[in-house]
């Protein structure tokens, strides 16, 4: 009878791993297919006539975008050859930038990105091509199939002014009742005590239209609004030194929706 109970027992948890993994899975592979898109995100107006544009292998997973903005002092400039690549080797994604202009280069920015079974991110490494003392890897950690903190360290070098301390991250994740992010709370951590930098993102006013970002979850200029079932609508962007507020940024916008109320993408 005990047997049986074991074999039931892992038969159950096998069972919600499978289908946890598999409804992570469909909700990426059920994802618009975006090939073109503003460079501003999904807002609901696109007057400048720009546009990003993504490229997929035969599995579906995003393989390419090309457009990136670039500062020249004074100035901002939106450029259609400076591309980003990403390259998967099994559950090892490189993502890197590069330009089809001719003649020119770019920095290559390499991240280096590991996945788990259910194709979430792991494992993400960032080399400093300046001071190895800066390359940063990232680890995620999740909670029934929610991202709930990633922790970022650095080389194991303690700071020798003007305190000894060895310097991480800490950014913790918050659902709200539909499985939609509502906030995220960013503290600097100095021999794990939080100290110094915090940053408190909000998201709120969320539609019910699918997400249309969800394939797009390995760059980093669309990772918060990969994450969640719906599109919010309003962000706040809130930063402390030391408890003390500094600045405070606040956006909100609309979105243009088709017959089944799910978003036009520009």
């Amino acid at each position: 009878m005990k047997q049986l109970l074991i074999f039931l027992t892992i038969g159950i948890l096998l069972f919600s791993c499978s289908s946890n993994d598999e409804e992570i899975e469909n909700a990426q592979n059920n994802a618009p297919l975006i090939t073109k898109m503003s460079p501003y995100g999904l807002t609901s107006e696109n007057q400048s006539g720009l546009y990003t544009y993504f490229e997929y292998d035969n599995a579906k997973r995003l393989t390419k975008k090309s457009g990136n903005f670039i500062e020249i002092n004074p100035r901002t400039f939106y450029i259609n050859e400076i591309c980003t690549s990403l390259e998967y080797d099994n559950n090892i994604v490189t993502v890197e930038n590069f330009t089809t202009l001719v003649g020119k280069s770019v920095p290559k920015e390499s991240i280096y990105i590991t996945l788990n079974k259910s194709m979430q991110i792991e494992k993400k490494e960032i080399p400093n091509g300046y001071n190895n003392s800066w390359y940063r890897k990232l680890l995620y950690y999740y909670s029934d199939n929610k991202l709930v903190e990633i922790k970022t360290t650095f080389p194991n070098t303690p700071y020798t002014f003007p305190d000894n301390y060895l310097l991480t991250f800490s950014e913790k994740f918050y659902y709200d009742s539909n499985s939609n992010l509502s906030k995220t709370e960013y503290f600097e951590q100095r021999n794990s005590i939080n100290k110094g930098e915090k940053i408190v993102r909000i998201f709120e006013n969320y539609d019910n239209s699918i997400n249309p970002l969800k394939r797009f979850y390995l760059l980093d200029q669309y990772f918060y609004g990969s994450i969640s079932k719906n599109n919010y609508t309003k962000y706040t962007e809130i930063h402390y030194d030391d408890d003390v507020e500094t600045t405070k940024h606040e956006s909100s916008w609309k979105y243009l929706y088709d017959e089944k109320g799910n978003i036009l993408v520009n």
